[in-house]
């Protein structure tokens, strides 16, 4: 067993940092979660996932649950619908109690101009918050590396003459 001073301490300390995707597609998830196409809503520009619950109850308050059913059977888009139901502005459509039925972090950039087929959730935390996994960021890191050593093995492998290890 280690001396105290000499044993290694897990700080009590985290750092939430902000990323930006810059590749148009990410999924980080299992092929399980795959949504159906009416557990989200597609414009041109944006994929909304409602709050399920908040959107039928309201629907059906409005009067216009009957209406969503029969689209969603048809597999026909319900945009038209939610802009009878809630107006031009259905994105920022609230409950009656006072909650976003599309939240904002439940949306995100469409990054294709083509309808989309095939849509899956991301993880995300128990506060519904979306996270990668540090396995994810580990897998990209070793990709980066993998990539960079690859792409450059002309400046790695002069290394093996002199004791060194290659990538190649």
């Amino acid at each position: 067993m280690a001396a105290p001073e000499t044993a290694l301490y897990k700080p009590e300390v985290y750092e939430i940092k902000r990323i930006q995707l810059t590749s148009p597609i990410l999924h980080i998830g299992s092929a399980v979660s795959k949504l159906s196409p009416f557990e989200y809503v597609q414009t041109g520009k944006r994929v909304y996932l409602p709050n399920q619950e908040a959107l039928a109850k309201t629907l059906y308050q409005r009067g216009w649950l009957q209406d969503y059913i029969r689209k969603i059977e048809n597999r026909e888009d319900i945009t038209s619908l939610l802009e009878d139901a809630f107006g031009n502005s259905w994105q920022t459509a609230k409950d009656l109690n006072g909650e976003r039925i599309f939240p904002q972090q439940t949306s995100s950039l469409k990054w294709t101009t083509q309808k989309i087929t095939d849509l899956r959730s991301m993880i995300r935390n128990g506060m519904g918050q979306l996270y990668i996994p540090g396995s994810s960021i580990k897998g990209a890191i070793r990709t980066a590396i993998a990539y960079h050593l690859l792409k450059h093995k002309e400046r790695y492998q002069g290394n093996r003459s002199r004791g060194g290890t290659s990538c190649a």
